[in-house]
């Protein structure tokens, strides 16, 4: 914005004092009625930093696990859905379970030792016993899947072994467990191998 002032002047002629001494008055006002705005926006920005300051300083010592947990994954926002690392652990090869049994395997080998909770890729091979109407039915969870989920399922039609295979991603909570299970319906020995071969952070 451009300002003016009161009075002009044309080269060769006399300017009249009370005139001149008017231009120097009102270049004066403006300059304390920008001096004022400055002061005033200086103002609000302390203002606005201190509301700011108390913001950040709220105690959320009675937060709530559910508020923890939202506030843990804004902090870890960068980290959430990560990249996948691939990271390959041979959990188990030939391993036999009986029908109803559970196998549990601790993967801290495989992830990092930080506290966090990371989204594995699992993957499992079955076969069942060479016996006709063998079944192989295997289910999978971890520390922090309370549930079993159904991972694997073979049957044999003949006398002989029925292969299975699969692969999918579950949630490791910070005990590091994965618990792989045989169903009660399963029918003869189980046998499998079970392997991981990746990860990535989800909080």
């Amino acid at each position: 914005m451009t300002y003016g002032v009161p009075y002009s002047f044309v080269p060769g002629t006399k300017a009249k004092a009370d005139e001149v001494n008017a231009n120097f008055i009102d270049i004066l006002d403006k300059i304390q009625t920008a001096n004022t705005r400055i002061d005033t926006a200086e103002e609000t920005l302390e203002e606005c930093s201190s509301s700011l300051s108390q913001k950040l300083n709220i105690d959320l010592s009675n937060i709530s696990e559910e508020g923890e947990a939202m506030f843990d994954g804004m902090a870890y926002a960068d980290d959430l859905d990560g990249n996948w690392t691939e990271k390959y652990v041979s959990c188990a090869v030939s391993s036999t379970i009986s029908t109803g049994a559970t196998h549990a395997y601790s993967v801290s080998s495989a992830l990092p030792n930080d506290g966090k909770i990371y989204e594995v890729l699992v993957a499992i091979t079955a076969q069942t016993a060479a016996t006709s109407g063998a079944i192989a039915h295997l289910f999978v969870n971890t520390d922090k899947m309370g549930t079993k989920k159904p991972l694997i399922k073979a049957v044999s039609r003949h006398s002989s072994v029925a292969y299975a295979a699969n692969a999918c991603s579950v949630i490791v909570g910070t005990g590091r467990k994965i618990n792989i299970s045989s169903s009660s319906s399963s029918v003869g020995a189980t046998i499998y191998d079970f392997e991981i071969y990746a990860y990535r952070k989800v909080r």
